[in-house]
């Protein structure tokens, strides 16, 4: 029999959790938290029943906040993620992000902010995100069961060729409830999280790739939100040094930029130039050279680099500060995320679609 965990342990699948209930040893406590989990898992539909969840789910630092990764495809992340109350926030520089909140969540939802709009996402409505721009939200009515899909530009490309359809097209960021994307969505969290063969994963990805063609269609297409020339020059001096290629290899060329530079480059006095920023952008000139910093570091990371080469090269005073930054992101730290998308993590060949 399976020895029940001394302490709430800081991952699982839902095999574990089936296998503990069998335990008598279990305390009462522990049973209903294990049930409640794996009921969780079939009321939000992020495994179809009776299927198991084969996915590792990893414990973030906040009570009851459980996350968990996959990436069938190069290029894509499906993340799902169950009792959050979190304040998430997130640049899309190179991907195609879309959110789906699962049903069955009476009260739940979320306010958010890209660029100068502001949205609201309750339970069973999606948050479309625009290639390029940056989100954050603001607040959160309750603890929420969400599910995030994310394609980069060449998987969107390989995408299109196989529906016949033209390059992508830009979507602006938008909250809204499409029943055909929600249920594209839940079919692919579903292959993804039962350890489905990666052909009913590719047929999913492009179920969710066409339902949002079909949006772009219906809709004029997306320009640059950012009208203002000189901030938009201080955002593109922002992503050039953290997202424009390689890391400077002089250490004082990787420390953060100045308010002072950033402002010559908007052509706007130092004084002026932040509210000007927050008003088109939504955000800090700090908080969105920060959203840059993890944006870069997630690549890095991905790319099998060390996290305190990352820490140094990005300009964190130390690996512990890169840790608690990235961990304050996306809820994991840097050893997690990259332990849950690695090698040894449950998963599929990264092939070609």
């Amino acid at each position: 029999m399976p020895t029940p965990p001394t302490r709430s342990p800081s991952s699982l699948s839902q095999k574990r959790v089936l296998d503990a209930l069998t335990d008598e040893h279990l305390t009462p406590c522990a049973r209903v938290l294990a049930c409640t989990f794996c009921n969780s898992l079939y009321k939000y539909e992020l495994v179809p029943s009776p299927a198991v969840d084969q996915r590792d789910w990893c414990q973030t630092g906040r009570p009851g906040e459980w996350i968990a990764l996959t990436e069938p495809l190069p290029g894509s992340l499906i993340m799902s993620v169950i009792g959050s109350d979190r304040q998430w926030a997130e640049l899309h520089q190179r991907t195609q992000t879309v959110c789906f909140v699962h049903a069955n969540q009476p009260g739940i939802g979320a306010e958010w902010r890209s660029g100068h709009q502001t949205f609201r996402t309750g339970a069973g409505e999606l948050m479309v995100m625009e290639v390029g721009g940056a989100h954050y939200t603001r607040t959160v009515y309750g603890k929420a069961a969400f599910s995030v899909v994310q394609m980069d530009a060449n998987l969107l490309d390989r995408l299109a060729e196989a529906l016949e359809l033209p390059q992508w097209t830009r979507l602006r960021p938008n909250s809204l409830v499409d029943v055909r994307l929600g249920k594209a969505i839940t079919r692919l969290v579903g292959s993804c999280s039962s350890g489905a063969e990666l052909l009913e994963i590719e047929c999913g990805l492009l179920d969710v790739a066409r339902s949002l063609w079909r949006i772009a269609g219906e809709g004029p297409p997306a320009s640059d939100p950012v009208v203002h020339r000189g901030v938009r020059r201080a955002r593109d001096l922002i992503r050039a040094r953290y997202l424009g290629g390689e890391l400077p290899n002089d250490p004082s060329q990787s420390q953060s930029l100045r308010l002072k530079e950033l402002a010559h480059a908007s052509g706007l006095a130092a004084g002026r130039f932040p509210h000007a920023f927050r008003h088109w952008l939504g955000i800090s000139p700090h908080a969105y050279a920060n959203l840059c910093r993890l944006s870069a570091a997630r690549r890095l990371l991905a790319g099998g680099k060390p996290a305190t080469m990352i820490a140094a090269d990005l300009g964190f005073a130390d690996l512990a500060h890169f840790s608690r930054r990235f961990a304050k992101q996306y809820g994991l730290s840097p050893q997690k995320w990259k332990a849950a998308l690695g090698p040894g993590s449950r998963g599929w060949p990264r092939r070609s679609i």
